[in-house]
């Protein structure tokens, strides 16, 4: 474990000398014992004191000094804090001490009896202020003060500060400065400062005992834990509470929060769905059975989190619990998590559209095959729907559109026949009915043809690696067919190249490639605008295909530009972007700033956060419109 420090802070109660039944002071100083559960070590242990504090700040001495056993430190604390008034500092009591001499004197002499280094910093903090004879002060005001003092001995400014666990003792001094104690330990957390225990001791109770509060401080976590995931979707605090109390028996509702926060926080599109579903499955069914505080108090916050959360219009159960995406995306949203809406926007949208039937007449997405990097769904959506409506006016087909054309032509024959045969047997048998299939198509034939070579030069019969080097130069380096098989069909572009050309120094096509994507992107771009232009033409689109399709096709194309742009570090433009901006900004979408001249050579993006909201709120309206009038 890493350094750290130990600090004990304190509310010290004035110890004065009481007077007798028979109005005289009284003496003899009378000892009192209390009981302590130790949960560390199971046992019930017991602990004396006179002054208010002492018993239970000989307990905290006990318990830190079994911790710093454990991590090898040479003593329990480093410094104790000790508020006190000008009374305990200054009055003489007993003995003819102070309460505060009293108070170090027996605290060194049960660390001296119970072999305890005692080699720690008392520090005074000061709770009256110097002119308050003169002026009474507000509550505010002595709590600033406390608060410097405290902030003073902590080092907080310190770059070198080390973490600090601090142990409370509620027991002693008024009752706005206990509160103020906790209140400041709590915020300190976010200056490295934890609180490891919190004590009371009850004097009045007929069997005195010391008890643990720290059940009550970390409600404070809970409740900051709950508002912060509910609007923010971020989890931390509650996965950090039920970590520290018991993890290994989190509530499955908590451990489905912090899965669902953990999914949204780095965009894992493929757990979000799970988690939604089961989050709102959890949060209606009969509560848990569960013996923690924490767990009962959230257990009937959980209205409030289907509220919050939206999960009723989430998961509906007349689409058989099927995610609302417009209303997950609304409310990432509501909460700032623009990251995640546009994310969201992009990757499920698409499959949003298609469950709607947006697609049915323009697009057969069963035979779709996914461009790199992307679903079924949202090549269905953004590459195949906006190519009809591209396609409807004349384009020159340069050789690189023909051969990516081939390509995915390609790809698609050769995904078509694997996907068939991949899951069936050995590497033998799916050999064996590689060469069986391709040899019957008439398709790609002399591309067939090679790729058949290349499978008997390389693999034996059994479908293992042969030492063949012979085409090691294209990639094909693969121990077994299947591995072959899941390469051409996926990142193989050299062996695909070669196959289509019989050409074998694919590294230069490859740098072609490279060089020729900046205007491929451009391109994609251009086309993009060219469809949206023409489902705008009554010559070349229907007015039905333009109510239908307009508005998801603009808003998904903005969306898009936005997330790419989000995800690269420079946001200079291009001219195909100046020709998107400007068509977007005449439909009321605004990238730029008013004024700001498109046509400047260091002209930019402009991703302002509130511009970015309301083109996903104006994207998904209709949608959230729709839901309302189901309902």
């Amino acid at each position: 474990m890493m350094d750290y420090e130990n600090v004990l802070l304190l509310f010290l109660s004035f110890y004065g000398q009481k007077k007798g039944a028979d109005g005289k002071l009284v003496t003899t100083e009378q000892e009192y014992k209390y009981k302590y559960d130790n949960k560390g070590n199971g046992q019930e242990e017991i602990f004396a004191g006179r002054q208010t504090n002492e018993a239970p700040v000989n307990c905290l001495i006990s318990l830190a000094e079994a911790d710093a056993k454990i991590h090898n430190r040479k003593k329990a604390f480093d410094k104790i804090l000790c508020i006190g008034t000008k009374e305990v500092f200054e009055n003489k009591t007993w003995e003819d001490k102070t309460t505060y001499q009293l108070f170090e004197e027996r605290l060194k002499a049960y660390c001296k009896k119970q072999n305890i280094n005692s080699d720690f910093e008392i520090c005074r903090i000061e709770y009256n202020m110097k002119d308050e004879e003169k002026n009474d002060p507000t509550t505010e005001a002595r709590a600033m003060y406390i608060y410097s003092q405290i902030s003073d001995v902590l080092n907080i400014k310190s770059p070198e500060k080390k973490k600090t666990y601090v142990y409370v003792d509620y027991t002693g001094g008024f009752r706005d400065i206990s509160f103020l104690m906790t209140s400041i330990i709590r915020y300190l957390e976010f200056a490295d400062i934890e609180c490891k225990k919190i004590l009371y001791a009850n004097f009045f109770a007929k069997e005195k005992r010391i008890y643990e509060l720290n059940c009550i401080y970390d409600m404070y976590q809970m409740i900051n834990g709950v508002s912060e995931f509910v609007s923010t979707g971020n989890a931390v605090q509650l996965r950090n509470l039920f970590k520290k109390v018991d993890e290994e028996n989190t509530p499955d509702l908590i451990k489905t929060i912090i899965e669902f926060s953990n999914s949204m926080a780095v965009c894992d599109m493929s757990k979000i769905d799970q988690m939604v579903r089961k989050m709102a499955k959890l949060t209606e069914k009969e509560k848990e059975e569960h013996s923690s505080v924490y767990y009962e108090m959230f257990q009937s916050m959980t209205p409030m989190i289907r509220e919050k959360m939206r999960l009723d219009e989430l998961v509906t159960q007349e689409k058989k619990g099927e995610i609302n995406y417009p209303v997950l995306i609304d409310w990432c949203t509501d909460n700032g998590l623009i990251q995640q809406a546009t994310t969201l926007y992009v990757e499920k949208m698409p499959f949003y559209y298609i469950e709607k039937g947006l697609l049915k007449d323009y697009v057969c997405v069963e035979k779709v095959v996914p461009t790199q990097s992307a679903t079924k769904e949202s090549t269905a959506f953004y590459t195949e729907l906006y190519a009809v409506f591209k396609d409807k006016t004349e384009e020159i087909i340069t050789a690189e559109d023909s051969y990516e054309r081939e390509e995915e032509d390609f790809l698609s024959y050769i995904r078509e026949i694997w996907d068939e045969i991949k899951k069936s047997g050995t590497d033998a048998d799916k050999l064996q009915k590689l060469h069986k299939k391709i040899n019957m198509s008439d398709k790609f034939e002399a591309a067939g043809k090679r790729l058949l070579d290349i499978l008997k030069d390389r693999y034996d019969l059994a479908g293992k690696g042969k030492n063949s080097r012979k085409y090691e130069e294209i990639g094909v380096k693969q121990k077994n067919v299947t591995a072959f098989m899941n390469t051409v069909t996926g990142q193989g572009k050299g062996i695909r190249y070669y196959c289509l050309t019989g050409d074998k120094d694919v590294e230069k096509h490859a740098e072609n490639e490279k060089q020729d994507k900046s205007s491929s992107v451009e391109k994609g771009i251009r086309n993009k605008v060219k469809a949206l232009k023409n489902l705008e033409d009554r010559e070349l689109s229907s007015e039905e295909d333009y109510n239908k399709l307009y508005h998801p096709m603009l808003y998904y194309f903005a969306l898009k530009m936005l997330r790419n742009r989000m995800n690269h570090a420079s946001n200079r433009m291009t001219d195909a972007d100046r020709d998107a901006v400007e068509y977007l900004a005449s439909k009321g979408i605004h990238f730029m700033k008013e004024g700001t001249d498109i046509n400047a050579e260091d002209a930019q993006f402009e991703l302002d956060i509130d511009t970015i909201k309301e083109i996903i709120r104006e994207g998904i309206a209709p949608e959230l419109k729709e839901n309302k009038k189901i309902k």
